[in-house]
């Protein structure tokens, strides 16, 4: 689970670029593609399938939750990025952990922070869901399927050193606040790319034909004002201004409080996602 952990994405695994995204680089790299608020809690839409609000802001816990423990070696804050921002939970949080005296960050710039976190990994979740909505969706299209048998036997084929050093799987995702089903959902998507490419390359694909699949599917994504990112219909070339990644603010956090004292995590157990 360890080495699957370096796929394609903006720290880790979650952010992924997608069997299409992956064939487009290698075939046609530089091609151009697409591109607030919800509408009705939708956040963007991949041909019929939305992506809500609330799938936003769970992906994106689960996205910090895997990069948080890789950094810092302890378990994100609760509730420490969502959507839309809850910019004054974070800021207590931020404060709870912040260095006292001559070194502490103004709480200015510990909002400014809490909003390029924010930033940064709502961009991220954003992008891994259109991906997986894709993917998805050609999967559909194309007659490719995963069983629940095949998800069930790349789980045990995992990294069972790493996991059995973490006190087996359940705490291996307990720490990184994942659930089970978020793994399985990952282990399904990775199934799906790997079926695709084999299928893409099987079939000889020209960088043409796969070019035309990528527009059609760029074509049929649509993302609402303040969601407007690379692979939306909507983009036009400019990114919004770069911010520090998200990898870094969190190795910063990481560095104000020794790994085991996070006050904001004391009394929690061990848990479910939702916690």
């Amino acid at each position: 689970m360890g080495s699957r952990m370096s796929r394609f994405r903006c720290f880790g695994r979650l952010c992924r670029v997608g069997v299409l995204g992956s064939l487009v680089l290698i075939a046609v790299a530089g091609l151009a593609a697409c591109g607030g608020g919800s509408r009705h809690g939708v956040v963007a839409r991949v041909g019929q399938s939305a992506i809500s609000t609330a799938a936003l802001t769970h992906w994106m816990a689960t996205m910090l939750g895997g990069d948080y423990y890789k950094i810092t070696s302890q378990r994100a804050p609760l509730g420490f990025v969502s959507e839309p921002a809850d910019f004054p939970a974070c800021l207590a949080k931020l404060e709870a952990i912040a260095p006292v005296g001559g070194a502490r960050p103004s709480a200015a710039v510990l909002v400014e922070k809490c909003q390029q976190l924010h930033r940064g990994v709502q961009e991220q979740a954003e992008r891994f869901l259109l991906y997986a909505q894709v993917e998805l969706g050609l999967a559909a299209e194309q007659g490719v399927t995963v069983t629940n048998g095949e998800i069930d036997q790349r789980l045990m084929l995992a990294d069972s050193k790493e996991i059995a050093a973490e006190g087996g799987l359940r705490a291996y995702l307990a720490k990184r606040r994942w659930s089970l089903s978020d793994e399985r959902f990952i282990i399904k998507l990775d199934l799906i790319q790997e079926k695709l490419s084999h299928m893409f390359t099987a079939r000889k694909a020209s960088a043409q034909a796969i070019a035309r699949v990528n527009a059609k599917w760029v074509g049929a994504t649509i993302c609402y004002p303040g969601y407007i990112i690379y692979r939306c219909s909507e983009y036009k070339g400019v990114d919004r201004a770069p911010g520090p990644a998200p990898a870094a603010l969190i190795q910063e956090i990481g560095r104000w409080q020794p790994a085991t004292s996070h006050g904001f995590n004391k009394g929690t157990s061990a848990p479910s996602r939702g916690a």
